[in-house]
């Protein structure tokens, strides 16, 4: 997903090509629940498209929009996302979460999903808090 130029709304490159890539920016788009049985496809898929990137990222948001469920399974699997990413110095964060999204992150109890279980966060809005946070001057 790139910028639609102009705005702060966010869609498919794929589809739209004159969007704007964010410098260091990867956002993805899951499509379904993340549930026990395709966690790790959708943990393959997002390797897999990080893999195919000309540069590595700073900054992975997944667009939750599209996502109405996530069972521990899931939850699970988005707390771990962050450790490993936060282990390659890579930010991660999610946008769009709605619904059970959220309280399944929250369920997990502790501060596992701190940061991950903040609902209705646009895009835009976790790229002005990444950028807030001065992690995009290293390496620029």
């Amino acid at each position: 997903m790139a910028r639609v130029p102009g705005t702060s709304y966010f869609a498919e490159l794929a589809r739209y090509p004159g969007n704007e890539r964010e410098p260091g920016v990867v956002v993805v788009r899951p499509e379904g629940s993340i549930l026990y049985f395709n966690v790790d496809h959708v943990r393959d898929s997002l390797f897999a498209i990080l893999r195919a990137q000309p540069d590595a990222p700073r900054q992975v948001i997944l667009f939750m929009g599209n996502v109405p469920h996530v069972d521990f399974a899931g939850a699970e699997l988005l707390v771990h996302l962050r450790e490993d990413f936060r282990a390659r110095k890579i930010e991660f964060g999610l946008a769009e979460t709605h619904g059970e999204v959220p309280e399944a992150l929250q369920r997990l109890g502790g501060n596992q999903s701190a940061g991950l279980d903040a609902a209705n966060q646009t895009v835009d809005d976790v790229l002005r808090r990444w950028k807030g946070s001065g992690v995009t001057t290293s390496g620029e």
